[in-house]
């Protein structure tokens, strides 16, 4: 006998409780769910990271629709890394599945500093593989070393832009949004749901066994690789075990949150080399001045830029600090009219950029340097003759001053 895939009723119980800002995020819930189902299965298991700009925007609503169907949900409002490691370790030896783990006011847990805070983030990083492990020792005097199981489910919620990159690149990511006058939910009253909730679980729990053997065999062929690949391929084995829309569901999701990764979640480091880029990109000149560089990332809107350290512009000092990340170092060179100067080639900045944030850019040579207006749109081109020598002069002496401050140098 077989079984009927239970995900448009879960899709439907979402949605009956939570405004989510995406279509798609509805189903990335479902899968996400369903996926918690076939952990014994499967070799990693996304970690759903759900962020609100501010509190009363639905968040802790959302880790309780989670807990409810989600396999063996566990919300926890605080924890130690005992409870943690002896949980997820007991629970699937008895059931042969983990737990699903959900943590809400993760920016409070991370911003602690404390042993719930490395806990969560030791498990949010080591449980993502099934292979992952906690290693204590116990005992007498503590000789005795032991492996805890940390394989298992999480989901993360919490207010602004708090979870550390090493968590952000195992997670799918959902950024809610507070609800408008004439967005309307039913009331989420646990004893009410509990029964219709109960319901779900045993049917994604019989499916899930039905099928256990058939997912382990699926290799679904997804438009990203490497680690962006481990994260969704438990979501697209479900989906495709599921069939019919859900795997074109699953590809518009996976679309939709990959560009939110592009806008979002780019770490600092990151987004200074995509606005490198876009300078010599607007410049068409194979190697800048660090100085002139500098003038062009304050003019990028919203870059931040100038008021990076402190309220003030970043300086050379910052900028070759960040950029030296990806193996990108200022030599001393020589410019238009034979000025010595500190500056960038454009070759360097081209191979991070290929290396780290666009695999496709095609390689060019300094004869064929034509901008992209993508990137020039928001760069205004920068040339020595934009500025009057006394102009130069006295931003050099104004950056001079910054770096006395910050630096004392």
């Amino acid at each position: 006998m077989g079984y009927e895939p239970p995900l448009e009723k879960v899709n439907h119980f979402i949605r009956r409780f939570l405004i989510l800002p995406c279509e798609s995020d509805y189903d990335i819930f479902t899968l996400w769910i369903g996926h918690t189902y076939f952990t014994h299965k499967i070799k990693t298991t996304p970690r759903l990271a759900i962020i609100s700009p501010e509190y009363g925007c639905g968040k802790s609503r959302c880790l309780e629709v989670l807990e409810s169907l989600s396999f063996k949900g566990e919300k926890l409002d605080h924890h130690t890394r005992s409870y943690l490691m002896r949980t997820v370790d007991s629970i699937r030896t008895e059931s042969g599945r983990p737990p699903t783990l959900l943590i809400d006011e993760i920016d409070s847990v991370f911003r602690a500093k404390n042993e719930e805070g490395e806990a969560t983030r030791a498990f949010a990083n080591t449980g993502y593989r099934a292979t992952g492990f906690y290693g204590i020792t116990e005992g007498d005097r503590k000789k005795t070393p032991t492996k805890f199981r940390t394989f298992a489910p999480m989901a993360l919620a919490g207010k602004g832009e708090v979870l550390p990159e090493s968590v952000i690149t195992r997670a799918v990511v959902i950024r809610l949004q507070k609800r408008m006058e004439n967005e309307s939910v039913e009331d989420f009253l646990t004893d009410l749901v509990a029964y219709e909730a109960e319901e779900l679980r045993e049917e994604l729990l019989n499916w899930s066994d039905y099928c256990a053997d058939e997912i382990s065999s699926l290799d679904p062929e997804l438009p990203v690789r490497d680690r962006d690949r481990e994260v969704w391929l438990p979501l697209f084995k479900v989906a495709h075990l599921a069939g019919g829309e859900w795997i074109k569901r699953a590809e518009i999701a996976l679309a939709n949150i990959q560009e939110d990764k592009l806008d979002n979640t780019l770490p600092k480091e990151r987004q200074l080399l995509g606005d490198v880029w876009k300078v010599f990109q607007a410049q068409e000149k194979d190697k800048i001045k660090s100085s002139l560089l500098i003038f062009a990332l304050i003019e990028i809107p919203e870059a931040e830029w100038d008021t990076y350290i402190f309220g003030k512009p970043i300086n050379e000092r910052a900028l070759a600090k960040k950029l030296r990340t990806y193996g990108i170092k200022p030599a001393q060179m020589r410019f238009e009219n034979g000025v010595g100067a500190k500056g960038y080639h454009r070759s360097e900045i081209e191979s991070a950029v290929r290396r780290y944030l666009d695999p496709s850019l095609p390689e060019t040579t300094e004869t064929e340097l034509t901008p992209s207006l993508e990137f020039v749109s928001h760069v205004s081109p920068v040339s020595p003759s934009r500025y009057a020598s006394s102009e130069v002069d006295v931003l050099l002496d104004e950056l001079d001053k910054i770096n006395k401050e910050m630096f004392g140098a």
